[in-house]
């Protein structure tokens, strides 16, 4: 809860995750994030504040452990446009010739990586893309290659903390 005028809050708050963040590090070896709200100055508000700062802490995943990571209202465009466009980009690329191509495939994940990290989408749903991804590249693999253990590579992906260590 804050007063909306106070300006020093934003400051103090980022500076006590931060000793939060160290302190739990510290003391177990735990790797955690932060997510952080608007501030709000009425209780009717705190459920709200608290959706906030889940959707904030999500946001880990694409900025990485130990960070933290305050609510922001999205100011790139509708999260629907960005899924058709990041999801017509992937599909383009994979129907193309070339598709199966390493270098072609490499490409479109350093692309997809690069507008993730910018983008308001949820981790769900870039998962599916790169899923996407390597769907394709098993079935090319595939081909020439029948001993490739798909299964443990998508639960490897899975299991990934961060969209730098999925890439």
């Amino acid at each position: 809860f804050s007063p909306p005028d106070d300006e020093d809050v934003t400051a103090s708050v980022h500076d006590f995750a931060e000793r939060v963040i160290h302190s739990v590090q510290a003391s177990f070896g735990a790797t955690v994030s932060c997510g952080i709200s608007r501030f709000t100055s009425r209780h009717s508000n705190l459920r709200k504040a608290y959706f906030e700062a889940g959707e904030a802490l999500s946001r880990s995943f694409f900025s990485g452990l130990q960070t933290i990571n305050f609510f922001t209202v999205p100011q790139s465009g509708s999260p629907r446009k960005e899924a058709l466009s990041l999801s017509s980009m992937v599909q383009n690329t994979l129907n193309r010739d070339s598709a199966g191509d390493p270098a072609t495939l490499m490409s479109l994940l350093k692309e997809l990586r690069s507008q993730a990290k910018d983008s308001c989408l949820q981790k769900e749903f870039i998962l599916g893309l790169y899923y996407d991804v390597l769907y394709y590249a098993f079935s090319v693999v595939k081909k020439r290659d029948d001993s490739t253990n798909q299964e443990l590579m998508i639960s490897r992906l899975s299991a990934c903390p961060t969209l730098d260590e999925l890439h």
